[in-house]
């Protein structure tokens, strides 16, 4: 079943579908959170004049299949001076390295539900990307060391698990599969909830994404580029930006990137709830709305490095809608609901049904080797006339002895 809805407001609502109440009224609602915009505002940062424009010419065409994105290009430097909270997305085209102060901020901008893409290259620099332990960078989700050798990387779509590369499955022509890969960069330690979308028939990720904070950053770690490259061998990484797959792969990235805003909004109960509060002060208490009406309080304990004050509120036992308010007036909806996986009944051919055993008897016999009901019926009688004669003969028997011992 398709259902058509249109929302009404912009920015956060909830839908729900409901079904007449039946004996078990735990999973008859569901309720679901979405981010409604009119356009998405997708910022692209790029080192030198006309890098992205390649970017631009493949996220463009999005305004033909509705909304339409508001697109600007910034040069790297000026980073600085925008307000990042005012766009959804940010895309870096193959920045040579970023300051610590930008790269801060836009962490910062992710973790408050904002959403990155990087597109990593020749002119990356790995050591710009390190933290401070020299490991896993807390913006990327993993630690970038060093570009493979140069050579011809098949794509591996990993069974088209991942939603980016889900559209792509029973379409082998679409030209994913046959991309012309000639280095990426190579990735050691990882994030826990690193996600991989695309690989390399030989194991190596080619594009990734986690979560941080509220927000979602997305990693291609060979830049496209049209294959032409400048002269220099060791610059031409692929010929991604000339081939059929990669407008529809690039427009699905930004996507789902933006489109996963949503998704810590709507949790299964048991899990937790997690947010961040900005506040002027180093703690915070915040008023959590039950489903049913009651509330709770909780506190934040200290304050992150960007100036956030993490929170989490496990209770979530209760399916319905939680609302979050913090003490400066700003409300945040949780959807919770109930695992749907003992729900999810489907109909099976009787052919896929289990063979019996070899030894066991087809129906028809063992109903025809066992006795008519009537004999049943008969040899019950019998026996329990017995024993009730048995029982009479020994009260009799008792009588007899007792008067002869009298």
């Amino acid at each position: 079943m398709r259902l058509a809805v249109t929302p009404k407001v912009l920015g956060y609502a909830i839908l729900a579908v409901s079904i007449p109440d039946d004996f078990l009224s735990t999973d008859n609602c569901r309720e679901h959170i979405i981010e409604v915009s009119d356009q998405y505002r997708v910022l692209i940062v790029e080192n030198q004049p006309g890098e992205s424009r390649l970017i631009q010419l493949a996220l463009e065409p999005i305004k033909q299949v509705g909304q339409a994105p508001r697109l600007e290009v910034i040069n790297k430097l000026d980073l600085n001076s925008i307000d990042l909270p005012t766009w959804d997305a940010i895309v870096l085209v193959d920045l040579p390295r970023l300051g610590e102060s930008q790269l801060s901020r836009l962490e910062q901008f992710v973790r408050q539900g904002g959403s990155l893409v990087a597109l990593l290259g020749p002119q990356t620099q790995a050591d710009a990307w390190l933290s401070d332990a020299g490991e896993i960078s807390s913006l990327l989700g993993f630690q970038l060391t060093q570009p493979t050798p140069i050579g011809e990387w098949t794509v591996d779509p990993l069974d088209y698990r991942s939603p980016i590369v889900a559209p792509f499955a029973g379409f082998p022509d679409s030209g994913l599969l046959t991309t012309p890969i000639f280095r990426l960069w190579q990735i050691g330690a990882r994030a826990a909830d690193l996600e991989i979308d695309l690989a390399t028939t030989v194991g190596q990720p080619l594009l990734v994404r986690h979560r941080l904070g509220d927000g979602m950053v997305a990693s291609l770690l060979s830049a496209p580029q049209d294959g032409l490259g400048d002269g220099r061998a060791d610059r031409q990484w692929n010929a991604l930006a000339v081939w059929p797959s990669f407008l529809p792969l690039m427009q699905q990235l930004l996507q789902v990137t933006i489109g996963s805003n949503a998704a810590h909004v709507n949790l299964l109960a048991g899990e937790a709830l997690q947010g961040n509060v900005q506040e002027t002060t180093d703690r915070a208490t915040l008023t959590i709305e039950r489903p049913d009406g009651t509330e709770n309080q909780i506190a934040t304990v200290t304050m992150d490095a960007a100036g956030n004050l993490p929170w989490t509120y496990t209770q979530t036992e209760t399916r319905g809608v939680y609302r979050v308010r913090s003490t400066g007036g700003r409300q945040q909806s949780f959807a919770v609901n109930v695992d749907p996986i003992e729900s999810g009944l489907e109909s099976i051919d009787l052919a896929e049904l289990p063979k019996p055993a070899s030894d066991v008897a087809p129906p028809s016999q063992v109903v025809a080797s066992t006795q008519p009901p009537g004999q049943d019926h008969q040899l019950a009688r019998f026996l329990l006339s017995a024993l009730f004669a048995m029982l009479i003969g020994e009260s009799l028997l008792a009588w007899l002895l007792g008067r002869r011992s009298g």
